[in-house]
C-alpha cells in the first residue's frame, strides 16, 4: 500500500563535513574520484568509501567528465581479508596525507605492501617521498586516522544519540543491536533514501536494503523517496500503510513489520517451524537482535 507523501522535497545534498570526500579536500577528493571511476568501482562502493550519495556522485561525474560508474559490481568470494568500505576510506585518507604505508597498515591490520597493492588497484596519485619522509617525524600527522577510526564504528540518531555498530567476531558482518534495527526502520518509514542513509553511516546500500528485508518492512514508490529525514511523517506514513510492528509467534525474539490484518508469524518464523516439523510451542530460544517493546514510534 502507497504511504503518505512527505511534507517537503529537500535539493542536492551536499557530503557531510566528516565524510572522506570532505576531509581530502577540493583537489585531493576529485582526484580520489576520478581515480576510482577509472578503476571500475561501482556507484555503491563509491558513495560508502567517499560518504556521499549517489546524486552527489552523478553531478560530480557530470562536472568532471566521467564515465558513469555501474550500479552494481559483482562481488568475490566472501573472506575475512576482504576490504570493508571503511578501511579504504582510512587507506585513502592516510596516502593522500603522505603516511607511510607501514603507519597505514597498523591502522588497518594490514602488511605494507598489501597497502600499496591496494593502491596501484584504486589508481590512487603518487606522492611524494619526502613528503612522506618528514611525516614520518610528525606525530600529529600520524594520528589524522585516529578520529575516522573512531566515527567508522558509530552511527548518530536523528536526534544526535551515538550508536555503536558492532561486528561479528572473525568477519566483518554488521551485528545488528536494537537501536540500529529502530534507527533503520524510522529512516525507511520517512522514506529517506538508503543510499544516502548508507553513506551516513559508512556502509553499503546493499547492507541496509538487506536489513530492511529481513524486518519486513514493505516496499516503497521510488518517485517518493528523498534524501532529508523528516521524524513528523514517520508514525503519518505507518497508519497510512496500516502497518505494525509485531512479535513473531514461533519465534518470540523477533519482531518483524507486518499489515495490520497480516500474518502473525514472520519469514523467519516461518523457516524455523518448517526446520523443526512445524508447529507452535517449540520452546525455541534465540539470541536475536529485537527492537521489541522497546521499538515505539
Amino acid at each position: 500500500m502507497p504511504l503518505s507523501k512527505p511534507f517537503f522535497v529537500s535539493s542536492e545534498s551536499s557530503p557531510d563535513p566528516s565524510s572522506v570526500y570532505n576531509r581530502l579536500g577540493v583537489e585531493n577528493s576529485r582526484k580520489v574520484l576520478v581515480s576510482l571511476v577509472e578503476c571500475k568501482q561501482g556507484m555503491e562502493a563509491i558513495c560508502a568509501i567517499l560518504g556521499v550519495c549517489e546524486e552527489f556522485v552523478l553531478n560530480e561525474v557530470v562536472r568532471l567528465g566521467l564515465a558513469t560508474p555501474p550500479s552494481f559490481v559483482p562481488h568475490r568470494r566472501p573472506s575475512t581479508r576482504v576490504w570493508s568500505f571503511s578501511e579504504i576510506g582510512k587507506l585513502i585518507l592516510g596516502w593522500t596525507a603522505a603516511l607511510s604505508a607501514k603507519t597505514i597498515g597498523e591502522v588497518v591490520n594490514r602488511s605494507a605492501g598489501a597497502i600499496y597493492y591496494k593502491v596501484r588497484s584504486l589508481g590512487l596519485p603518487k606522492r611524494s617521498r619526502s613528503q612522506v619522509l618528514a611525516n614520518k617525524r610528525n606525530k600529529a600527522i600520524s594520528n589524522v586516522l585516529g578520529s575516522y577510526s573512531a566515527r567508522s564504528l558509530e552511527i548518530t540518531s536523528a536526534e544526535g544519540k551515538r550508536i555503536e555498530i558492532g561486528f561479528v567476531k572473525g568477519r566483518r558482518h554488521i551485528k545488528w543491536s536494537p537501536s540500529m534495527d529502530y534507527e533503520l526502520s524510522r529512516r525507511h518509514w520517512a522514506y529517506q533514501r538508503l543510499d544516502v542513509v548508507a553513506a551516513e553511516w559508512g556502509v553499503s546500500t546493499t547492507t541496509l536494503t538487506s536489513r530492511a528485508n529481513r524486518l519486513e518492512l514493505p516496499s516503497r514508490e521510488r518517485a517518493l523517496l528523498v534524501a532529508h529525514f523528516d521524524p513528523n511523517v514517520v508514525e503519518a506514513n505507518i497508519a497510512a500503510a496500516n502497518y505494525v510492528l509485531r512479535k513473531c509467534r514461533v519465534d518470540t525474539a523477533w519482531s518483524f513489520w507486518a499489515h495490520r490484518n497480516g500474518p502473525r508469524i514472520s519469514r523467519r518464523g516461518e523457516k524455523i517451524r518448517a526446520r523443526n516439523g512445524g508447529g507452535y510451542g517449540l520452546g525455541i530460544s534465540h539470541a536475536v537482535p529485537s527492537i521489541g517493546a522497546s521499538f515505539s514510534l
